[in-house]
């Protein structure tokens, strides 16, 4: 016969901890380090954008370019694997 013990759940053990007060606070340093991080990277000098960049030239947009045959559709390729190995 089945095991009734397997069918019924346990209830989970619960772990009555005390209150800590270093809780959290080595992951909020290193959350404030690396946005401290973040910042200096993105603030540098080298990604800030130029008021007046007179290097740069925006290029003229082509459009969209096309085949001559673009339209057409694509004949179908037969998918009796006899019939190519007889026109070879």
């Amino acid at each position: 016969m089945a095991d009734h013990a397997a069918d019924e759940e346990e209830p989970p053990v619960l772990l009555d901890r005390a209150a800590r007060a270093t809780r959290g606070k080595r992951i909020t340093k290193l959350i404030e380090e690396e946005v401290e991080l973040d910042e200096a990277f993105w603030g540098q000098e080298a990604l800030k954008e130029d008021e007046e960049d007179d290097n740069y030239q925006e290029e003229q947009d082509a459009g969209d370019v096309f085949d001559s045959d673009f339209d057409e559709d694509e004949p179908q390729p037969d998918d009796d694997p006899e019939k190519e190995v007889s026109e070879r």
